[in-house]
């Protein structure tokens, strides 16, 4: 028969049957298979030491295997950590091997076994080695590089160098559910499915991934994995492995309608006279994962009492603590040039700041200065706004 049920016979219901009709709850990958991988949070990997130097541990976990589109999938799970061992060393040359999850099954392979396994493949040494290839019905984990002449006695893999252990699982979920990351080039099934693309939530059209601009996430949580949602009552955040972050990053503005002056001076002042206490007018704004933000400030300018050609300039500075991250610069200024007196202009401008902490909090603090030292620079209606970019 080509269709197929499961618990609907009353008798002769097969194990591909149970899994190809299940396989309907999980993403799929086209029309029969799944989008095979792990579930976000298990199956870590922990090198390990000592006499045990060239053996690592898997922790518990789950995940989907797909096998042959008429297979069906294949849900595993790790229920206690297994211990995988990897042979020594080529004597001269390194190699890369590859941690797999496999499934083997009597019907479908020849293989005389109908059980699921963790298992190291032994790469090739080579003056440039690759990993092997991942066989069929198995799920990638890991890759890791065995340097020449590794052993225990001479002190194992170095788990702790950047490079040896490289993370190579994907993950699947429930049909409808967001998919965590994973390749960029993955290719989404139908339209309306969600993925998280390490930094915002995307939506397959039918064609393309697109930013997904609404408040799609998961209900207040503890974090579990990188790329989980969460809604807080007010707005949403993403668990990025550490903490939760606001997402999007929110823009930020400050504006008062206070009038304030100063008078000739060749450094930017951040205090307008006659101001309240001589307040500054400051944002604070958290940085994006990009590290840059476009800065926009702007005022009425005034200018009285001048005699000569006049201009008066604000700017922003941006710091982090006390630190300076961005001082004002002649990129950096609205500017209005007078030569009378008064002269009343509205201005503003833009700019960019970069090479900014993620995550980190920061703050821009507007700032003034006149040209003449005689002359006045009144700043009305002001405002200091930050994007994230």
């Amino acid at each position: 028969m080509t269709i197929r049920t499961a618990w609907l016979p009353p008798t002769g219901q097969t194990r591909a049957d149970t899994r190809l009709a299940l396989s309907a709850l999980t993403t799929p990958g086209n029309a029969l298979a799944v989008n095979h991988g792990c579930t976000p949070g298990g199956l870590t990997l922990t090198g390990l030491t000592g006499a045990d130097g060239m053996k690592c541990r898997i922790g518990t976990g789950r995940a989907v295997v797909q096998g042959l589109s008429e297979q069906g999938s294949y849900p595993v799970a790790v229920t206690s950590g297994e211990t995988l061992e990897f042979e020594p060393g080529d004597p001269t040359m390194d190699r890369i091997d590859l941690i797999v999850l496999q499934v083997y099954d009597a019907d479908y392979d020849n293989s005389g076994r109908t059980d699921a396994v963790l298992r190291v493949i032994k790469g090739a040494p080579a003056a440039a080695p690759v990993a092997p290839a991942t066989p069929g019905c198995a799920l990638a984990l890991y890759r890791v590089l065995v340097k020449a002449n590794a052993s225990v006695a001479n002190g194992g893999i170095a788990w702790a160098v950047d490079g040896v252990k490289v993370d190579v699982r994907h993950y699947t979920a429930a049909l409808g559910g967001i998919l965590p990351p994973r390749d960029p080039a993955f290719s989404g099934v139908y339209a309306g499915q969600y993925r998280d693309n390490g930094g915002r939530l995307e939506r397959w059209d039918g064609t393309a991934w697109r930013p997904n601009p609404g408040a799609v996430g998961l209900p207040s949580a503890p974090g579990v994995y990188a790329g989980q949602y969460r809604d807080t009552g007010d707005r949403m955040e993403r668990w990025d492995g550490s903490a939760w972050r606001p997402y999007p990053i929110p823009t930020a503005l400050a504006y008062t309608a206070d009038a304030g002056y100063t008078t000739g001076v060749t450094t930017f002042v951040e205090y307008l006279a006659d101001t309240p206490t001589n307040s500054t007018l400051a944002v604070t704004f958290l940085a994006p994962p990009s590290g840059r933000v476009a800065v926009s400030v702007g005022a009425r300018f005034d200018l009285l009492g001048t005699t000569a050609t006049t201009f008066a300039e604000m700017s922003a500075t941006v710091r982090q603590g006390s630190t300076v991250a961005s001082a004002p610069a002649d990129e950096t200024v609205a500017t209005v040039l007078s030569t009378v007196s008064p002269t009343r202009v509205s201005a503003s401008t833009t700019f960019v700041v970069t090479g900014l902490t993620k995550y980190s909090t920061y703050t821009a603090t507007t700032c003034y200065r006149i040209s003449e030292a005689t002359g006045r620079a009144w700043f009305d209606n002001r405002y200091v706004r930050v994007d994230p970019l």
